[in-house]
């Protein structure tokens, strides 16, 4: 069971394109990733490819990149089909619901940075900007035929801290971005370095959150590397 949730939950973040806003910097802080994501990577767009390997390079991306996210998510809908059948009540009731969980978050993710996108990232092209538009439909189209074909079964409730704790900010909090409390100094060098400015750090976040296994972790942090040359 523990492979098939590995396989359903990496496929979320396979074509994916996502960008850090600076804007919950010190929320992240607060929370097991602190000093873990530096602060000159906010602001960044990065796009995961169907293989994991990721880049900033924006101007070779376009939506066409993100075909294949919607067979990957469709594929997820069939893999839990099969599941169902074949693990007991309990299992897939688990199952089901850490995936819902995952679901949620990634809905709620793709629409906040497809929204907010032109407040983080400067001179936006069109063709970064349908990525963005895209991949939130396809995540919100996801969502409902989770729920559509497994309703009866989803008990869990979004309630991820950081994510709660930002949508609320968002909603009561209309200060313009550039009156908020800026980041001090020492956070933000006055020159951007590289993406990967510590292996291990980094490795470590491409484990946790983009969920990349340990053994290819080494190839990603060398593919970013070369980006940057």
């Amino acid at each position: 069971m523990k492979d098939t949730f590995d396989t359903l939950r990496n496929n979320l973040t396979r074509s994916y394109v996502f960008y850090i806003p600076s804007k919950v910097y010190d929320d992240i802080q607060q929370t097991q990733l602190k000093d873990i994501i530096p602060y000159h990577i906010t602001n960044t767009i990065v796009f995961l490819d169907d293989n994991n390997n990721p880049t900033e390079d924006t101007d070779e991306l376009s939506k066409v990149e993100l075909i294949s996210k919607s067979n990957l998510l469709e594929k997820n809908i069939f893999t839990l089909i099969d599941a169902q059948e074949s693990l007991t009540e309990s299992q897939f009731k688990h199952l089901i619901n850490k995936y819902w969980e995952h679901v949620e978050t990634h809905t709620y993710l793709t629409h906040l940075m497809c929204t907010h996108l032109s407040e983080y990232i400067k001179d936006v092209s069109k063709n970064v900007s349908d990525m963005f538009a895209l991949q939130s439909n396809y995540f919100s189209t996801h969502h409902s035929e989770i729920k559509r074909t497994f309703g009866v079964l989803l008990t869990s409730m979004f309630n991820n801290t950081l994510l709660t704790y930002s949508k609320k900010k968002s909603n009561i909090n209309k200060t313009p971005l550039k009156n908020k409390k800026t980041v001090s100094s020492k956070k933000k060098p006055p020159k951007k370095p590289q993406l990967i400015s510590n292996e291990k750090a980094d490795r470590y976040l491409l484990e946790t959150v983009f969920n990349i296994p340990s053994k290819m972790t080494a190839k990603v942090v060398n593919t970013v590397n070369n980006t940057k040359k």
